[in-house]
């Protein structure tokens, strides 16, 4: 399998197994690293972002975003950021928690490892990862994707316990990608932006 294809295979896997669980559907998912068993490989993922609308993980290295299309019991359709359409399936394979999954012409066994690790606040991803200080509602965002930004620039700013607090970008750049919109609630040490 190529990193792609096992990112594929992770999406169904996360995507299903939080489908029926209610808490994991709001902007208050807080980033956490699962362990998973492909075939008889283990990997690790870091999960930035669950939610009815996508998923966000790093794997390998590599960031990957999905967009959730429609999601059932034991089925999920969804879109990668080429803008191409995956059907993932699960079954059950035996009492251990393994599953079957399926996406498209790919095929799995997969265990979910049941323990996740929270990251804590403040733990530095990258020199360009802007982090929320702490929980609370993104209050305005100052630059867009595409913008460049130089170190100390405002780029976006979170009010939390009736403040404002001013993130500010850490060096020159290009904003990659923001991962929030105005209004969304964040929990403290999400990603929030990255700038190359």
């Amino acid at each position: 399998l190529t990193l792609k294809e096992y990112a594929d295979i992770i999406a169904t896997t996360l995507l299903l197994q939080a489908g029926d669980k209610k808490q994991v559907w709001d902007n208050l998912f807080s980033p956490l690293t699962k362990k998973l068993t492909i075939d008889t490989y283990e990997h690790e993922v870091y999960l930035f972002k669950l939610s009815h609308e996508e998923i966000h993980f790093e794997f390998e290295n590599e960031q990957y975003k999905y967009s959730t299309l429609a999601i059932g019991a034991q089925s999920v359709a969804f879109q990668d950021a080429y803008g191409m359409v995956l059907e993932g399936y699960s079954f059950s394979f035996d009492t251990k928690g393994s599953q079957q999954v399926f996406v498209n012409e790919l095929e799995a066994i997969v265990t979910l490892h049941a323990k996740a690790q929270r990251k804590r606040a403040g733990v530095a991803l990258g020199e360009g990862s802007l982090q929320s200080p702490m929980p609370g509602k993104i209050f305005k965002i100052h630059l867009g994707k595409g913008e460049d930004v130089k170190k100390g620039d405002p780029v976006l700013i979170v009010e939390a316990m009736k403040m404002e607090h001013t993130i500010r970008a850490p060096k020159d750049g290009v904003i990659k990608d923001i991962f929030y919109k105005e209004g969304d609630q964040v929990q403290g040490g999400v990603l929030l932006c990255e700038i190359d």
